[in-house]
């Protein structure tokens, strides 16, 4: 008698099935995670993927269309086993594929904001920084280095703008080298002399310096030095020109000088004694004049000036040499024919009108009274001056 084949039921075999699957299932999801590759096919049942492969019995054997198996009236997707291991938590590979997206290839970084290098930072280690650049800032601020922000490259400054310092540099960045800086403008001596003296400090050439108020110039007449050499007023700073002092005689030409500070009219000469030269050489006013009348004692008179002082000193050197005493008055009668320096006892000059003389003053007078008593007797008028030429044979004047 034939063994009859006990009735299997639809779900007698399908724990295993499902475990079956469900440990491939894992071991194909592990091993796509491990390569990092997920499996582009993965949704298709036709190339053999891990979802074709659920379709496969225990022991790798195919079991069939499961809907044939599980009997009339049977759905897997109601199943409580079924709906249990597909909920267990095990990736499938549709899920695995989902999650892992396109692979990363790396590249070297670049400053794009992005993730170049697939390290999970963005322009990390400053790409296509640390070059020089120029900032386009004046002063210290100009010099620059390049650096990665926000995803572009911009010239930063090496040095951030700071007070001004007398240094050579625009510390400050604002298109001015050492303006205002600390130290200037201190009063102070540059020890040159005169007016370059005084002082204040500035700074030149970046370093504090001493710096006169004011510059050399041409010399002056102000008392000052104005050429900052040390002399004041020099080399007549100023004079030269021309000029006239006021004064007589050869006095009277000058020529501007400074003196004091101030310029004034200086003679070119200074007065001198007299001389017969037709000047006035003591800037009296008067030219050629002797130093007295020959009438009068005193110095020596000069020869040249007067016929009678040539007359009286060519008898009597002493008279131009020593002095000219009363012998050389005397000699203006004897040696010049004059009677200007008859007078004697007389009242006055026979030269000159007044009262009338009396004869035992002069033999002159007494000669004239003879002929003329009324030159005696009244006064002594211009006729019995001109008796003096006429009887005495001397003459008034030189």
């Amino acid at each position: 008698m034939a063994r009859s084949r006990a009735p299997s039921h639809p779900f007698l075999n399908r724990p295993a099935a499902i475990a079956t699957t469900a440990l491939r299932s894992g071991l194909a999801a592990a091993l796509l995670l491990a390569t990092g590759c997920p499996d582009p096919e993965a949704d298709d049942p036709s190339n053999g993927s891990l979802t074709a492969m659920s379709s496969l019995g225990e022991g790798g054997t195919e079991t069939g269309d499961e809907s044939t198996d599980a009997g009339p009236g049977s759905d897997p997707t109601t199943d409580p086993e079924t709906q249990g291991e597909e909920s267990s938590g095990n990736p499938t590979t549709s899920d695995t594929s989902e999650t892992m997206g396109e692979p990363c290839e790396a590249e070297a970084e670049v400053c794009d904001g992005l993730d170049n290098d697939c390290d999970g930072i963005p322009d990390n280690g400053n790409p296509g920084g640390a070059a020089p650049c120029d900032t386009a800032m004046p002063g210290a601020c100009g010099a620059g280095e390049t650096a990665c922000e926000g995803g572009a490259i911009a010239c930063l400054p090496l040095a951030r703008a700071e007070a001004e310092a007398c240094n050579g540099i625009d510390d400050d960045c604002d298109g001015t080298v050492d303006e205002e800086v600390p130290g200037a403008g201190e009063p102070c001596d540059t020890a040159v002399p005169g007016v370059c003296a005084t002082g204040s400090t500035a700074c030149q050439e970046g370093a504090i310096a001493c710096a006169a108020a004011l510059a050399p110039s041409d010399e002056l007449c102000d008392a000052l030095d104005n050429d900052c050499d040390g002399a004041v007023d020099e080399d007549n700073a100023g004079g030269g020109a021309a000029c006239d002092t006021g004064l007589l005689g050869v006095c009277g030409v000058g020529a501007e000088s400074c003196v004091e500070g101030a310029l004034q009219c200086s003679a070119n000469v200074a007065p001198s004694p007299e001389t017969c030269n037709g000047v006035d050489d003591n800037c009296d006013g008067a030219t050629d004049e002797v130093a007295h009348g020959i009438c009068d004692t005193g110095v020596p008179l000069q020869t040249g000036c007067d016929l009678c002082v040539d007359a009286v000193c060519a008898a009597d050197p002493f008279c131009c040499t020593n002095g000219w005493d009363s012998i050389c008055v005397g000699r203006v009668e004897t040696s010049c024919g004059q009677a200007d320096c008859i007078d004697a006892d007389c009242a006055h000059l026979v030269c000159e009108t007044g009262v009338a003389l009396t004869g035992s003053c002069h033999p002159c007078v007494a000669n004239i009274c003879a002929v003329d008593p009324f030159c005696c007797n009244n006064e002594w008028d211009l006729l019995c001056i001109g008796r003096v030429t006429s009887v005495c044979g001397l003459t008034c004047g030189s």
